[in-house]
């Protein structure tokens, strides 16, 4: 029998992938602006910035999502169906930059490794969302 996510704990993963989200890319803007830090072109800083920016918009949304789940569920949870939409196609992208050549070798191979767990977790939990918004309407129709 396959495992399937639950409303809490759907709920409990949005919130604490959001909060791990919004820590790791306060983390790496930190490191970024470090004293030991080499400094970066111009546009490769700027398009590190706008990745961790989004990043840490993403890490609200799906705190914001978590914990409003349970009553987005009964109206079918679209904002954040299209949230994971976007945060999907957002880690494709992210994981087509890491992989272009000249990226950091083996810290590039584990960063798409990472981002293509991520990709499939993404799909997974627009699964899941997608199941809890129509139980939650089968339940509301009699």
């Amino acid at each position: 029998m396959a495992m399937k996510e639950t409303e809490n704990s759907l709920r409990a993963y949005f919130v604490i992938a959001g909060g791990y989200d919004l820590i790791s890319c306060f983390r790496l803007l930190g490191e970024l602006h470090g004293v030991r830090a080499a400094p970066l072109p111009a546009t490769a800083a700027l398009l590190v910035h706008a990745i961790l920016f989004v990043g840490m918009a993403f890490g609200i949304g799906y705190v914001v999502a978590g914990i409003r789940l349970k009553r987005d569920l009964r109206t079918g949870a679209r904002w954040i169906k299209q949230l994971l939409i976007a945060a999907t196609a957002f880690l494709a992208l992210v994981t087509v930059l890491v992989a272009l050549p000249g990226a950091d070798g083996a810290t590039a191979t584990g960063r798409v490794v990472g981002l293509t767990i991520g990709l499939a977790i993404s799909v997974y939990l627009y699964r899941s969302v997608a199941r809890l918004a129509a139980e939650a309407a089968a339940r509301q129709d009699p």
